[in-house]
């Protein structure tokens, strides 16, 4: 099986930005974050007064930092809205519904950091089995999606810089699908993708 259920072969932003359009996603998440946390009322940025590559299709994982330790990521490899739109959504679900961690709360803005990954195309693997995707993953390059028609997981490939070897990276992987390390059926299928990955400091 050699689909993982969502097409964005025509994915173009990846790469397209300026650095004025990565400093504007970054604004965008702590925006939402910050006026959330301060007012009560979550609200997504109006595509009108977005700059245009940040109105195309995308897809984004954001990946909150307090004191340097994790404390939220969302995003979804399936997502193709308007970029901009997606990172300020996931930016708010990674703050306030990550069921993992507390919601943040405005005392914790001035240690909060924010890191965005922005998704390629996704490219289906074709592997057979354990062993055949084993031979053809990219190590600390590409993500990795992995699913059935019922759940799909990723890990991003910042998590390459977290484990010991590509075993250790499939293992947890399979483990985040439930699946036992080393398990296949026909059911399942996989695919790789590169991400370009933004991040900024607290503010001072």
């Amino acid at each position: 099986m050699d689909s993982i259920g969502v097409d964005n072969s025509d994915l173009r932003v990846i790469g397209a930005l300026e650095d004025d359009d990565r400093r504007e996603l970054l604004t965008l998440a702590r925006t939402a974050i910050s006026d959330a946390a301060t007012t009560g009322a979550r609200s997504l940025p109006d595509l009108a007064g977005l700059p245009p590559r940040l109105r195309e299709p995308g897809t984004s994982f954001v990946t909150l930092r307090r004191a340097g330790e994790p404390v939220g990521t969302t995003g979804d490899v399936a997502s193709l809205r308007p970029l901009g739109i997606d990172v300020a959504a996931n930016a708010l679900t990674a703050a306030f519904d990550d069921p993992r961690i507390p919601p943040i709360e405005s005392s914790d803005l001035a240690e909060l950091s924010i890191e965005i990954s922005i998704l390629g195309p996704l490219v289906p693997t074709g592997s057979t089995s354990f062993d055949d995707l084993r031979s053809r993953i990219d190590g600390k390059h590409e993500g990795l999606v992995v699913g059935d028609a019922e759940r799909r997981v990723t890990f991003l490939p910042a998590v390459w810089g977290e484990v010991r070897d590509t075993d250790d990276f499939l293992a947890l992987l399979w483990r985040k699908a439930g699946l036992a390390p080393g398990e296949w059926s026909p059911e399942l299928s996989t695919a790789t993708y590169r991400a370009e990955t933004i991040s900024d400091r607290p503010p001072s």
